[in-house]
């Protein structure tokens, strides 16, 4: 139970701190550093795996958990309004195509993870890792064709 707590604080204290720094910072900036430190936590996690044959200590393992989901709690709301920015006009429509497009993207990748799951936290981790480094290449992708649209 503590363990769910500790990962449910995370998560909310991310979103206050979030509503108090998005104004003064922006919620591109927020998200590419959100996403960046889940990323590179993971990497860096992952790394460490192998020498605790990918079991690590429970306590190591609940302070990336906690550290990631904290992540996760600024990217939500974030990337949301985000994706639901120029659909204004249409925001029922707009939030529901935005759920359906990223359950569909979701699913193969959690169920190829889950197939590679060998008894250990590596596919997780490495998961987290390598699909972090791909949303912030595709966040980055998407902001530099943002500000410099293709002329015609």
């Amino acid at each position: 139970v503590v363990y769910f707590a500790a990962g449910s604080a995370a998560i909310g204290s991310a979103s206050l701190l979030n509503a108090g720094l998005v104004m003064r910072f922006g919620m591109q900036r927020l998200t590419i550093l959100a996403v960046g430190a889940m990323a590179v936590m993971s990497f860096v996690f992952w790394a460490l795996l192998p020498a605790y044959a990918g079991v690590p200590p429970l306590v190591f393992f609940i302070a990336w958990l906690v550290a990631v989901l904290f992540c996760f709690g600024v990217m939500f709301g974030n990337l949301n309004a985000l994706a639901l920015e120029p659909l204004g006009h249409l925001a029922g429509l707009g939030a529901a195509f935005v759920g359906s497009v990223s359950i569909f993207i979701s699913l193969p990748l959690a169920a190829a993870i889950g197939w590679l799951y060998d008894g250990t936290v590596l596919p997780l981790v490495g998961g987290f890792a390598v699909l972090g480094a791909a949303t912030l290449g595709v966040i980055l992708l998407t902001e530099r064709r943002r500000a410099n649209p293709p002329r015609k």
